[in-house]
């Protein structure tokens, strides 16, 4: 019996569909029939009615693990595959607000020698997932070593910085922005003062939205110290939250696409997330005062309280080159604003925990970027904190998911958290040693704390950690 696909049917050569005398009587049961009506007009044996044509379910594809793409250092079209194309072993992206963003990295050293384009100043696509959509970010790669592991297995381990800082390489040598907004000040330092006094020409485009007037001056700096790393850098002057991608960056005073509805409503028996209060920094009244005479105090009208029994003081001196009360006035309040609760952070290290239904909630932090607004309740521990940013993310790229986040305002960042319009520091000479003499004390007593036992040493974030030497930690 011969089944063929004729005019686009199933037919047979063997017998008509519809014969001129339907069977009758003992005709076999075993013999193949067609009606319209059975069997949704397929083919059929009585004895199996049931029989139906099967249709295989449609193919999937199983995603691939992420993969890096490599390019030359001058390289400025990432469109196309690049020189290599590498399958990490690990990956790890950091990225932190107003700081740090780099890429960890490890590879097999390959019979194909692909290995041999991971070199510095060499520049890989990472694919990252934010905020629930999977985008590529540029990265340039500092450092580059080989080892061989305990199997015998040959691999290359690279740290890449974000596109970003190729920033660095441009040297401001004389730049003074004066009673600028935000986007104005960024087009003067984009255009004025470089070395050799010849404008430079610019792979990346900028933007800001910050309206308040600032004015500040730039010596024998790079462009990232202005924006980030001095005194006088632009988010200590007019404020501002970096947001980063590939060749654009902005500074606006709320990070650019961040969002303001995130919720973590701590699970009872979740253990992998760690609270953090601190009262070093805090300031209930700020006595401020600046270089033509003037004074100005500000306090907390709440206290004393069951939670701050007694006042706090604080100093802060402001130099400025021209009198202006208003400004002084403005500064002193951002200062006291940044001090005038405790400082809070939150860390949560992420589990794999997406088949669990009771960390649901949870899992929604997973896409959460830096520079989003968090609320934090914990029923049983009685916390409720509201408004609170994510300060830095490690993001797992191999498995694509979260693997840590931070939440607050503790983690010191690599510029002062308030703006500032002009220079000021935390008191006057005589108050600035007693100041630093509490300071040391906290120090060394925090110190002999650390030195104790390797369990002391959890109680401090790892900054504090990374502020002794070896020989402190170890007590000598």
């Amino acid at each position: 019996m011969a089944w063929i696909i004729q005019d686009g049917e199933l037919t047979n050569d063997e017998f008509i569909a519809l014969p001129e005398q339907p069977f009758i009587g003992d005709s076999p049961l075993t013999m193949w029939r067609i009606d319209p009506d059975i069997n949704n007009g397929m083919p059929y044996v009585p004895l199996m009615i049931g029989l139906s044509q099967y249709i295989p379910p449609p193919m999937t594809i199983q995603p691939s693990r992420p993969l890096i793409h490599v390019y030359g250092s001058r390289e400025k079209d990432f469109d196309g595959n690049g020189y290599a194309i590498i399958e990490p072993i690990s990956c790890e992206i950091y990225h932190e607000e107003n700081g740090t963003y780099e890429a960890t990295f490890e590879a097999y050293c390959d019979k194909y020698q692909k290995y041999t384009y991971l070199r510095k100043q060499a520049q890989v696509k990472i694919p990252i997932i934010y905020h629930g959509e999977l985008t590529f970010q540029i990265f340039r790669i500092r450092q580059a070593a080989r080892r061989m592991d305990s199997e015998g297995n040959y691999r290359i381990v690279a740290v890449a910085q974000h596109k970003f800082y190729d920033l660095q390489r441009y040297l401001i040598q004389d730049c003074r922005p004066t009673q600028l907004k935000g986007n104005e000040a960024l087009a003067w330092l984009f255009t004025h003062g470089w070395y050799g006094g010849i404008p430079l020409l610019f792979d990346f485009t900028y933007s800001s939205n910050i309206q308040r007037k600032s004015t500040a001056y730039y010596e024998n700096v790079n462009l990232i110290a202005a924006l980030l790393g001095e005194d006088q850098c632009f988010v200590n002057r007019w404020g501002g939250k970096l947001y980063r991608d590939n060749d654009y960056f902005s500074l606006n005073s709320e990070m650019e696409n961040s969002r303001s509805s995130g919720i973590i409503e701590y699970s009872y028996n979740l253990t992998e997330i760690d609270f953090e209060e601190d009262d070093t920094e805090l300031i209930t009244i700020l006595e401020a005062a600046d270089n033509f005479g003037n004074t100005y105090e500000i306090r907390n009208p709440n206290v004393p309280s069951d939670d701050i029994p007694h006042h706090i003081y604080g100093y802060a001196y402001f130099s400025y080159e021209t009198e202006d009360v208003a400004q002084f006035h403005s500064d002193a309040q951002a200062y006291f604003d940044d001090h005038k609760q405790s400082r809070v952070n939150i860390t949560v290290r992420f589990a794999n925990l997406s088949e669990v239904e009771k960390y649901k909630q949870f899992l929604e932090l997973d896409s959460f970027e830096v520079g989003d607004k968090i609320t934090v309740y914990h029923k049983e521990l009685d916390i409720y904190y509201s408004n609170l940013e994510i300060i830095s993310k490690t993001y797992d790229v191999v498995a694509q998911r979260t693997a840590e986040i931070q939440i607050g305002n503790f983690k010191n960042a690599i510029t002062r958290k308030a703006y500032m319009a002009e220079t000021v520091s935390s008191g006057s000479s005589a108050t600035d040693k007693a100041i630093n003499a509490l300071q040391q004390e906290q120090y060394d007593s925090n110190t002999r704390i650390m030195s104790s036992n390797i369990g002391s040493m959890e109680l401090f974030v790892i900054s504090e950690l990374e502020k002794r030497t070896i020989a402190e930690l170890e007590g000598e």
